[in-house]
């Protein structure tokens, strides 16, 4: 099978750690027989994070090397580029990472195991409104597929008595000090920042520099450690959603991956190493049931699969080829993410007020 992975540029963060996580599945399923006794080689292409990279190896993957499906895009943007080429060819695209609501319409060929935003962005605008009762919200998005997607879900989820405005920054050269002067002008009571770890980044720090009250929301792009290690302090108090994923669950398939990951690594995975290493393995079951690699064959087997026990939770795939999977909400206490319904039960023992804006 082919991969098409953000190995460089601004999502490679996700690419590296998605690509381990499939490593190691491609190793476990060989040790095991591999596909019918015939061994599972991943053929990686790097998107370079740039939608055309991604169409290009996508087709040198198709056409030249004769793949039956792909493992990828990382950003939503790269996957919908991609997308058009594989229902074309009668061929799958499987995304461990993508999470565009426009995924969803993109085909019969395309999948994913990663959620979409449209779950995500209703979640954070229910918590900005009912939970934190924000009034007046500034979202500030990145200016491609996924921000556009996850802005638009939030804005419509809100409540029609929520003032919000929308905001669009580009991928590349950004002016963040600007963006905190109009967020400085504007005076929101709350901020919903759609981006991706290194711009969110600096766009915290100079939003933190203009207005350090203004409470600030994010998406689960947020979640990962090069986040806080990017944006230092101006990253504390902010809230954010993610797919649980525990290392130290005591779930049989969630230890077993970490178990494998940790003694592979010398370090615990991640949520993205979770969802590319069950990428593999649920496509590795489809070709397991089909016998053989005809794509047609491997999409009715994947739609087939149902309570699929993964690394990244219990996994099986709608109508549209969607997995549904619910995030909680985190936030970032001392440097380091909190589950947010924990800080709030920290807060009620210690006595203190936690953030929120009173109607």
């Amino acid at each position: 099978m082919g991969a098409v992975l953000s190995l460089s540029g601004e999502g490679s963060y996700y690419g590296l750690a998605i690509r381990q996580g499939m490593d190691l599945a491609a190793v476990e399923v060989n040790a095991l027989g591999g596909i019918d006794g015939a061994p599972l080689k991943i053929l990686y292409q790097d998107s370079a994070s740039s939608p055309e990279q991604a169409a290009q190896a996508a087709i040198q993957l198709y056409d030249r090397q004769d793949v039956p499906m792909i493992l990828g895009a990382v950003l939503s943007s790269e996957t919908l580029r991609i997308a058009p080429l594989a229902e074309q060819r009668h061929k799958i695209l499987l995304s461990p990472a993508s999470s565009s609501p426009e995924i969803t319409q993109a085909g019969k060929f395309i999948f994913r195991v990663y959620p979409s935003d449209t779950l995500e962005g209703a979640y954070m605008a229910q918590l900005a409104a009912d939970e934190l009762h924000l009034k007046r919200i500034l979202v500030l998005a990145i200016d491609n597929a996924f921000g556009r997607g996850l802005a638009s879900v939030f804005s419509k989820a809100l409540p029609s008595s929520t003032t919000v405005e929308v905001k669009l920054y580009p991928a590349r050269g950004a002016d963040f000090a600007a963006l905190a002067g109009q967020v400085r002008d504007w005076r929101p009571d709350g901020i919903y920042l759609a981006g991706y770890y290194s711009d969110m980044a600096q766009a915290l720090k100079e939003i933190r520099s203009a207005d350090r009250s203004v409470m600030l929301l994010s998406t689960s792009s947020f979640g990962n450690p090069k986040t806080l290690e990017a944006a230092g302090a101006a990253a504390e108090g902010v809230i954010f959603p993610a797919i649980v994923f525990n290392p130290q669950s005591d779930d049989p398939s969630v230890s077993r991956f970490v178990r494998a990951f940790r003694s592979r690594y010398g370090f615990d995975p991640d949520l993205w190493a979770a969802h590319g290493y069950d990428a593999v393995l649920i496509t590795a079951e489809a070709m397991r049931r089909t016998g053989g690699a005809v794509p047609e064959k491997i999409a009715r087997a994947l739609l087939d699969i149902r309570d699929f026990p993964g690394a990244s939770g219990t996994l099986g795939f709608d109508s549209e080829g969607d997995v549904v999977q619910y995030p909680r909400a985190y936030i970032v206490q001392d440097g380091r993410f909190m589950l947010y319904r924990d800080y709030l039960e920290q807060q009620r023992r210690q006595g203190a007020e936690p953030p929120r804006v009173k109607p």
